[in-house]
């Protein structure tokens, strides 16, 4: 995943971040410290720690070094977030899931746009799993920290605090007002990203072309300017829908690099390719996938068909019962029906395929070498 744009703008945006979400927790926390309970205040307090080592890290390290703590900081962000949203669902509220709509947003500037589907979809598991996980175990979320502190409202808190209710119905407003000011943030530098890519970009065709002065040229030289312009624009877009074709097509190399990998491993451990009958289909059944993709990862890797491939393995099978002798001890039908070959044409016809020679040759090659 490639971080686009110029580093010191990127890493503003992310100190400026990283600042604003540290205010914000420092406000809840001092908000809710009469009312919460543990271990939420410990989570709370964590929070902070946790982005403030943030900001110290991120003006000592390289952007290339922080890139790699993103996805670190994602998942740690929405989990501990977690009891909170829970909380706030259990008190018939859904301002607490909001903070987990604006992260597509502030992560935007960093990733394409399949990778942010692909953390939409971590995101709806993770809160859909929990919230059902509570509705089963409702009965002890209610007698817990909720039903005692966030919506109990014959809860008193001395005359000089307000009350438990009054504290939750203002953490609901500011919440709307801080997701709010966080995605009017994180919007206006997504398009300072967008435009500062679109001026590389352009500067990279033409490092030279400057803006036409109306009062020093005739409307032929402003007609060149703007086909100029129109072209680089044209260009720009072009680059950027092969750069995507590209980087589908390694994704597409890589899904059948790693479904090869299964399938040798597969067949190396439980042998398979001994049964007469074992087929494409029930390779793809056993490795829960279909036949078009096991004969395309084959294809890519070794450049043969899957008769050709199951074939190798069976003539490696021979090989090696004839290295220990059960040429000798058994008959030329056993070895080759036990490696999974129907008939002797068959066995004959791969064996010189793979092997260059006939398999009494090599029972006579074999024999000279132990002699």
């Amino acid at each position: 995943m490639k971080i686009v744009g110029d580093e010191e703008i990127k890493r503003n945006y992310l100190l400026g971040c990283l600042y604003l979400i540290s205010g914000i927790i420092l406000f809840f926390t001092i908000l809710l410290w009469p009312v919460i309970m543990r271990p939420l205040d410990i989570i709370l307090c964590s929070l902070l720690v946790f982005h403030l080592a943030l900001i110290f890290m991120l003006k000592r390290l390289q952007l290339a070094s922080i890139q790699v703590l993103i996805p670190v900081y994602i998942i740690v962000i929405t989990i501990l977030l977690l009891p909170m949203a829970i909380l706030v669902w259990m008190a018939k509220s859904l301002s607490g899931f909001i903070w987990y709509l604006v992260l597509p947003f502030a992560i935007s500037g960093f990733y394409s746009s399949r990778d942010i589907a692909k953390w939409c979809i971590y995101i709806f598991v993770l809160l859909t799993s929990s919230l059902v996980f509570v509705e089963l175990n409702d009965y002890y979320f209610q007698i817990s920290v909720i039903g005692k502190f966030l919506v109990a409202e014959d809860v008193s808190l001395g005359s000089h605090l307000p009350s438990p209710a009054l504290i939750y119905d203002i953490s609901q407003i500011f919440s709307l007002i801080f997701a709010f000011t966080l995605s009017a943030y994180f919007v206006y530098y997504l398009n300072k990203f967008h435009y500062f890519t679109k001026q590389q970009q352009m500067d990279k065709y033409s490092p030279t072309l400057t803006k036409p002065s109306v009062d020093v040229r005739n409307e032929n030289v402003r007609q060149k300017e703007k086909f100029e312009r129109n072209e680089l624009e044209e260009n720009v877009l072009n680059e950027e829908i092969f750069s995507e074709e590209q980087e589908d097509e390694n994704d597409e190399k890589e899904k059948y690099v790693d479904l090869y990998t299964k399938i040798v491993d597969f067949l190396e451990r439980k042998r398979p390719y001994t049964d007469p009958n074992y087929t494409i289909s029930k390779l793809a059944a056993d490795l829960k996938t279909n036949p078009t993709y096991i004969s395309k990862a084959i294809k890519q890797k070794q450049n043969v068909h899957f008769s050709l491939f199951i074939n190798g393995y069976r003539v490696e099978n021979i090989k090696r019962m004839i290295s220990q002798n059960y040429h000798n001890r058994f008959t030329l039908r056993y070895i080759y029906t036990s490696s999974g070959f129907k008939n002797q044409a068959t066995f004959n016809k791969a064996f010189k395929q793979s092997e260059g020679i006939t398999p009494s040759q090599y029972y006579h090659k074999m024999n000279i070498k132990k002699n």
